[in-house]
């Protein structure tokens, strides 16, 4: 789903902080194999997590969710994108 939607500043700084982490099992990531990402702050999910920015415009372009939709058919999009990926 990473390559589906698009790429945000706070994706890309959370990447690096946790590439410094010590190895565990990552399966989003490609980049970030054997490497944990939880424990992590609420303001990084938030910025990072699409299933907790159903109402982000960009998201909705990404998956052809319009903006007068309501925020369930945004998470279902997403969802569906994840099932997919």
């Amino acid at each position: 789903m990473c390559r589906s939607l698009p790429s945000s500043c706070a994706s890309t700084c959370q990447c690096r902080r946790v590439a410094t982490w010590p190895t565990r099992a990552v399966r989003c990531c490609p980049l970030l194999q054997g490497v944990a990402t939880v424990p992590s702050l609420l303001g990084e999910e938030k910025a990072t997590n699409p299933f907790l920015r159903p109402n982000d415009p960009a998201i909705r372009a990404a998956l052809g969710v319009g903006a007068e939709a309501a925020d369930a058919v945004a998470f279902g999009a997403i969802r569906a994108a994840k099932d997919r990926f």
